[in-house]
């Protein structure tokens, strides 16, 4: 942006927004100069989820802007939240957090080098995505399902750099991990862990297609499962074999394969830019299928894809108009304040599962992280004042939905004996959080439920 081109009251009332101070009214270059100088420190990064800071140091190291999280602290006018977080630093980088909903697959952080980004138009210079799974877990989902999300944004933004970070650390050399990791390396992309390793070091990409399907067709097959296998049937035409339903679900739904046959799609179009492509054994019911609207499609929209049986191509699938959209008022948006709020007055998380945002592990009063038994129904959040020996259990819900959230605290019963194992001689309290269009609508709804509404969030921004 040319800010020299503004006039003197323009540019003032841009240091009065961004928040910069010391300016002069007097002095035009100096008024550009601070202004520049803000524009050159400040970040937005969009986000679905709950923004950790182990993840915010990482994105700006990446950046070359190495810093320390000191906090993380939502923004409030008056009374009501301006739907960004602040990231509190101990440079003077300036870094805005803002929620948002992605539409079809889209990375975990997207990030901007300016204060307002327009989800339809700014290009992104990072788009990150994150994840605590590793391979001992699940080795299609700590590397081959994420390549849908991948193929989606190296489609949308083919100059901005991707990565993938484990925010825990890494030490697997499966050859299912070794084989994904070189797919991400022949894409392009990067992958890191928390301790910073760089976890394409010794996973080179393919020098070839053959070398590619060599690899992947070694698999050993485990006793009732069906590998993906690749057969080259002519010059630039290639079969894939692999299911891409899921027991009775017969539409396209079973996320690992969707990932790991898009990686593999994408990692031959990137040495064979002549590449077509068959699925074969899909097991997807034809009249299921939905080319426009399924992320699938449009993951593997850049070379000519089909499925056996089914006469149409991928190619050129339309992407949905947005990559993303504000998500600032939202039972999420609720949960996150709640959480925050009470962070800022010393409570500990101890446990975090926010709407459509990855789920933290249990952190006990030792501070030992636990993984909660998957039988176990779950909160949204879980907050631990150690000084009372008091707990909050807290489920989330927007207001029409408030006596389904009741529903689940009643079902908490086998968490809270969860909760006590590790917290012995500490009180529990449940209740809810939530989100609802007014005040009168929020009051209304606390009327119907038997627990206490910790907090709650309109479409105003106002907290209660």
């Amino acid at each position: 942006m040319n800010y020299m081109e503004k006039s003197m009251h323009e540019l003032v009332l841009l240091c009065k927004e961004y928040k910069i101070k010391g300016y002069s009214k007097k002095n035009k270059h100096e008024l550009v100069h601070l202004i520049n100088t803000f524009a050159q420190n400040t970040f937005t990064i969009c986000t679905e989820e709950n923004p950790q800071t182990d993840e915010i140091e990482f994105i700006l190291h990446h950046l070359n802007r190495p810093c320390k999280v000191l906090n993380i602290t939502p923004t409030f006018i008056k009374n009501g939240w301006t739907g960004r977080f602040i990231v509190e630093t101990d440079t003077t980088l300036h870094i805005h957090i803002l929620l948002a909903k992605g539409s079809g697959s889209f990375m975990d952080y997207i990030i901007y080098n300016q204060l307002n980004p327009d989800e339809k138009s700014s290009i992104p210079i990072l788009l990150m995505e994150s994840t605590k799974t590793c391979d001992s877990e699940s080795r299609n989902t700590a590397i081959n399902q994420r390549f849908t999300k991948f193929a989606v944004a190296k489609k949308r933004f083919p100059d901005t750099p991707l990565v993938m970070y484990y925010n825990t650390e890494q030490d697997s050399h499966s050859p299912t991990s070794r084989f994904g990791r070189r797919l991400l390396s022949t894409c392009g992309f990067r992958a890191y862990d928390v301790v910073g390793k760089d976890l394409l070091i010794d996973s080179p990409p393919f020098e070839s297609v053959e070398e590619m399907i060599m690899e992947k067709n070694a698999f050993k097959e485990k006793k009732g499962n069906v590998s993906v296998r690749i057969t080259q049937l002519l010059p630039h035409r290639y079969s894939i074999s692999g299911k891409l339903s899921n027991g009775m679900n017969t539409s396209i739904c079973h996320d690992p394969n969707i990932g790991l046959i898009t990686g593999i799609a994408s990692s031959i179009f990137t040495l064979d830019k002549q590449a077509s492509f068959v699925i074969t054994n899909h097991g997807v019911s034809l009249d299921k299928l939905k080319k426009t609207s399924d992320k699938f499609w449009y993951a593997n929209s850049s070379y000519e894809l089909t499925l056996e049986g089914y006469p149409h191509s991928s190619k050129d699938a339309v992407c949905p108009l947005y990559y993303w959209r504000s998500d600032t008022m939202s039972e999420k948006a609720s949960t996150i304040n709640f959480q925050k709020f009470y962070e800022e007055k010393g409570w500990l998380t101890a446990y975090h599962n926010h709407s459509s945002s990855a789920r933290s592990d249990f952190i006990d009063e030792c501070g030992n992280h636990h993984h909660v038994p998957k039988k176990i129904t779950l909160p949204d959040v879980v907050l631990v004042d150690k000084k009372s020996k008091h707990i909050i259990i807290c489920e989330g819900k927007i207001v029409k939905d408030c006596l389904l959230g009741v529903k689940q605290l009643d079902n908490l019963i086998s968490f809270q004996t969860y909760v006590e194992s590790h917290y012995k001689g500490y009180t529990l309290e449940l209740g809810l959080c939530l989100y609802g269009n007014s005040i009168t609508e929020i009051e209304l709804a606390k009327r119907k439920v038997s627990y206490p509404v910790f907090f709650s969030l309109d479409s105003e921004g106002n907290y209660y």
